[in-house]
């Protein structure tokens, strides 16, 4: 059997509110994992230390992440993957 690889994200969000303002709008998102090379991309909504902007790079980040085979990560995984298929458009996972 193949190994697969271990990917850990983590999101910034603005305040977290009731619908239909949920999911919050992300300010950044760390991503880290074995299936990427390069620097992690974080994408910024912060003042500095950011590396990629919401859109381009940083979408084509993620499309890489959900179509992996990476095991993915995440402290709070439900409200993650709401944002990600929120506000990058990525299905959610199959349960």
């Amino acid at each position: 059997m193949a190994k697969r690889h271990l990917a850990e994200l983590d999101f910034e969000t603005e305040a977290i509110e009731d619908l239909p303002n949920y999911p919050p709008v992300p300010l950044g998102v760390a991503i880290r994992g074995a299936w990427h090379q390069g620097p992690v991309p974080f994408l910024g909504g912060h003042a500095t230390n950011n590396n990629c902007q919401q859109g381009g790079s940083s979408r084509e980040s993620w499309l890489g992440l959900w179509r992996s085979d990476a095991t993915i990560a995440m402290h709070h995984g439900k409200f993650d993957q709401c944002v990600a298929h929120e506000h990058f458009g990525l299905a959610l996972p199959a349960a």
